[in-house]
This record gives structure tokens, sequence and C-alpha cells, in this order.
């Protein structure tokens, strides 16, 4: 018996029917899907309260069983059988929906036509620059005086000084402590403006000591030795440009959406 030949022309025949076959069932899913993602669409449109991409299962299989019985219960009832108030109320939801839908293609088309140049940009920029501000921060000796006496004040402070030139060495103990004063190191503190040492840390250079204090919530004055410091600052525009662009956008298109709102109110004015 002859054996069977398989030309190459043969392997391209089953190769081109599996793909357009493989092509066939991807197509296929695809359009089931399309199907699916439009029922969503359909069904979260016409129900206000429902969430818009039904990300919660039981809402989704809620949804769609009400779908599921409207869509039976629909195909089996005349429409004869319905009365002309229900047949206008049919007709009313029908319109509604047609102009929500409307509204809405038309907001989101305004929301993609509006843009923001470089100088609004600016402009939003220098508006709120407080929201662009940087913390700036402090390193510091901090000498809690227990015991008032000038020569125990001029002894802490010398104090302070050695453990200003070591400051890691009271990081690892915490602080130094006796009976007239205590010693302790802040490294990086936040000079946040609600801090009650931040007013007189912000007074002191680097390298300065402060005189003895007396502030409110501690139970005895305090000395400040300031190590190093940042200012609080502002980020460059350049740096934080387009969010303030995505900032101005969002607002440019509120005001916008408020102006249509006061336009529609005094057309449609709606019902109380």
């Amino acid at each position: 018996m002859p054996s069977k030949i398989i030309s190459p022309l043969n392997n391209i025949s089953k190769g081109c029917f599996l793909a357009a076959f493989c092509l066939f069932i991807y197509n296929a899913i695809q359009a089931q899907k399309g199907a699916e993602n439009e029922l969503v669409k359909v069904i979260s449109y016409t129900n206000v309260d429902a969430p818009r991409n039904l990300d919660s299962a039981a809402m989704a299989k809620l949804m769609a069983k009400q779908y599921s019985l409207a869509s039976y219960l629909y195909s089996i009832t005349p429409k004869e059988s319905l009365t002309a108030s229900e047949q206008n109320f049919i007709d009313s939801i029908q319109l509604y929906i047609t102009k929500r839908y409307v509204a809405e293609i038309v907001l989101q088309k305004l929301a993609a036509n509006t843009t923001i140049t470089d100088q609004e940009a600016l402009v939003y920029y220098n508006a709120h620059k407080e929201s662009y501000s940087t913390t700036g921060n402090a390193s510091y000796i901090l000498g809690y005086i227990i015991n008032e006496n000038p020569s125990i004040v001029e002894r802490a402070k010398k104090q302070m000084l050695l453990a200003a030139a070591q400051p890691d060495s009271l990081s690892y103990i915490g602080s130094m402590k006796n009976a007239d004063y205590s010693i302790s190191v802040e490294k990086n503190a936040l000079l946040s403006p609600k801090a009650q040492l931040v007013p007189h840390l912000q007074k002191l250079n680097v390298k300065q000591m402060s005189d003895l204090l007396h502030i409110d919530g501690y139970n005895s004055k305090i000395l400040l030795y300031v190590l190093s410091k940042t200012e609080s600052s502002y980020l460059p525009f350049e740096q934080v440009k387009e969010d303030c662009r995505s900032r101005a956008k969002a607002e440019k298109i509120e005001t916008s959406n408020q102006q249509l709102l006061k336009e529609a109110a005094l057309k449609f004015p709606v019902l109380r």
C-alpha cells in the first residue's frame, strides 16, 4: 500500500484552517463579552441607584435577575392590555432616559474639550501655593532645666555643646539626665506651625544656643541648640505644573457645569 504523502501545501492548508477556527472562537468570545458589557451598561443606566461598574457581585446578580424577569414578563404581556396612563408613563420614562444619556454625552464632550494653558496653570499655582508647600525640619539639642541656678545652667549649656559635637551618642542612650537637668537630641523634626517649639527654633540660626525659655506645656524652662535646619518652602511651578493643570481643569469643568445648572434651572425649573 502506498504510503501517505504529506506535502507542505497540506500543512499550510491545515494551519490556515486552524488559525481561522481560532479566530472564529476568539471573535465569538469577544462578541459575547461585548454583549455582556452592553447589558451591564443598560442595567446600570436604567437603575439610577445601581453603581455604574456593578463591581458588587451580589448587586450584579440581583440586577441581572430583575432584567431577566422584566424581559420575560414584557415578552408575554400584550401591549393592548396597558392603559393609556401606563403607556404615557412608559413614554415619559423612555424620554427621560434618552435625555439623561444625551446629557451625559454632552458633558463628556465638554470635559474632553476643556483645555488649560500654562498661564492658567500658573494662576492656579499662585492661588493655591500653600498646597505645594514643603515643611521644613530641624535637628536640635533640647536641654530641660530643673535647677535654674546660673552655674547649673552654664554647666548644662556646656554639656549641650559637647552633645552637639557628637549627637549620635545621645541617639543611642536616649538622653542624658541628672537631678539638675536632662539633655536629649531631636533629629529632623518637622517644623509644623502647630508645634510649640517651632517659633523658637525658627528664630535661631544653626549652631546657636537659645536663652532660657519658658514655654507653655513644659514644667521647667528649656534651652535649645540648633544642629541643622531647612526652612519651609514651595515646590517650584515646573515640578507641579501638570498637577496644577489637572486641578485647574477640574475647577474649570465644575464652574462650567454649575453655570449649565443655573441656565437649566431657569428654563426647566425643578418641581417643588
